[in-house]
């Protein structure tokens, strides 16, 4: 594959992980924020749709390696796809267009919850719904496009522009709540369409420039198709340990822009800052990650990535409590080390699994399988993930306090305490507090959720887990060595 191939063919997955990117970070947060859908039903919304992309990209992997027709197996995918999904990504992010965003008035919400429910429940499971119809057809179009020793660099210019993606989805991300503010709000309709025809155009030139290899009528049933992944049981160990992880990192990005805006209290400077920080430190670690694995071996540098993260993650509860700025860039980085990896290696991984397959059994055109029932697991994973956030949104709330003159008075009345630090910010926990909530404020200060603290400690249960199961894995195959014993 030439150069300029693998980097066409890697410049395709940017505008789809920029609409995946903006979709993981926001939608549960824009549901539940911002419309003020309570935190339980977005996340059972959200759930639904890491379902619905478990059906889809199973389902339209498996049938992409059977479809015969004069574009190939995988163009019609991307022909199609391409533009439905950016449809579905702009009507998820525009219900206010239709009214039927909530209004909260002291803790009370106005307008009707079950529609506004029911919009994301359809947006939501339409866009996941082609997203895998699209991406898992494109994905297995790497195993067919490349050999293994030019896996890496493939993955390594998808991830260019994935990282590229990453970094303009955390800024957009950083400075999404200010477009429900003032002219902001009617603009933002013609942000989110830009993006649905970024999507669209990065798929063009793969589309047209890409060459396919011609069809082959494959009579494999679906069933039979389940059977050749499930008698793989190191495939099966494999999505067991990366079900583990999915769940921590569907939590993980549902909890870091709330962690930085309600706990971190980070202003507008603050979030470009965090945002260069997440954009550089995964751009450094990708290349650590590359040489190791190239070094060691890819188990091994996936392995040292998830222990990082794994170490470092429960200290939101640390930082969130001691609110020291510095730490909590420093925090961010870290924590980059480990979602650099989950984005680094499964899709080299994959093509691999695949061909690994093909090459013992004689049996060929399988990467659509693989593939699709990668995407089947992976998203069984992160439905359970998406509801178990909004449980964990749904925690007791705390209260962020900047203690001023107009209101020192009535907290040393209600804490019954002379000894309060004034301007200091610290935290109180208002259980107690709810039913008598105290109208002094000086501005009114906003409740929020525990679960931006806890989201860290409880993600490590699902970390350790994962590490266990992937210690007998191996996603180190000599492939090259397998193909010339064949041809000997």
């Amino acid at each position: 594959m030439e150069k300029k191939d693998k980097i066409i063919y890697g410049s395709g997955r940017f505008g789809s992980s920029l609409l995946l990117d903006l979709v993981s970070f926001l939608s549960f947060y824009l549901y539940f924020e911002i419309f003020n859908l309570e935190p339980i039903l977005s996340g059972i919304a959200t759930g639904m749709g890491k379902f619905t992309i478990a059906f889809s990209g199973f389902f339209f992997g498996y049938i992409s390696d059977k479809t015969n027709t004069k574009f190939g197996r995988r163009k019609p995918y991307i022909l199609i796809g391409a533009p439905a999904l950016a449809i579905s990504f702009t009507l998820l992010f525009i219900p206010h267009i239709f009214g039927l965003n909530l209004i909260k008035i002291l803790g009370v919400s106005l307008g009707n919850e079950v529609l506004l429910f029911l919009y994301l429940l359809i947006f939501i499971c339409a866009f996941n719904f082609f997203y895998g119809f699209l991406l898992s057809p494109y994905q297995a179009w790497m195993r067919e496009l490349t050999q293994e020793h030019e896996r890496i660099e493939v993955s390594a210019y998808q991830n260019f522009f994935n990282v590229l993606a990453v970094g303009i989805s955390a800024i957009v991300t950083i400075l999404f709540p200010a477009a429900f503010t003032g002219k902001g709000l009617s603009i933002l309709p013609i942000i989110i369409i830009i993006f649905g025809l970024i999507e669209i155009c990065g798929y063009v030139t793969p589309l047209f420039k890409l060459k396919e290899d011609p069809s082959v009528k494959i009579e494999r049933s679906l069933i039979d198709g389940l059977k050749i992944t499930w008698r793989n049981k190191n495939f099966m160990t494999w999505q067991l340990a990366q079900g583990c992880f999915a769940i921590v990192f569907t939590i993980v990005i549902n909890s870091v822009l709330g962690f930085m805006q309600n706990v971190l209290l980070f202003g507008l400077t603050q979030y470009i800052i965090a945002a260069l920080i997440l954009f550089l430190s995964v751009i450094f670690l990708w290349t650590i990650w590359s040489r190791l694995s190239k070094k060691k071996s890819k188990h091994y540098a996936l392995k040292s990535a998830l222990i990082v993260f794994t170490i470092f993650v429960p200290f939101s509860l640390i930082i969130g409590i001691i609110r020291i700025e510095f730490l909590g860039f420093i925090y961010i980085g870290l924590v980059a080390a480990g979602i650099s990896s989950w984005y680094l290696f499964p899709y080299v991984v994959m093509a691999d699994f695949a061909e690994d397959d093909e090459l013992r059994t004689g049996e060929q055109h399988k990467a659509g399988l693989y593939w699709g029932v990668k995407e089947l697991y992976l998203n069984i994973f992160q439905a359970p993930a998406m509801i178990l956030s909004g449980l964990i949104f749904g925690f007791l709330p705390y209260l962020p306090i900047i203690f001023t003159e107009s209101n020192i008075k009535t907290w040393i009345v209600l804490l019954s305490t002379q000894d309060l630090p004034n301007p200091n910010q610290i935290f109180i926990w208002m259980s107690f507090l709810l039913d008598k909530f105290p109208f002094s404020f000086d501005p009114i200060p906003k409740l929020v959720s525990s679960g931006y603290l806890w989201f860290g400690p409880i993600t490590v249960i699902f970390m350790v887990l994962g590490l266990l199961v992937f210690r007998n894995v191996n996603i180190d195959f000599n492939l090259e060595e397998r193909r010339k014993e064949l041809n000997k």
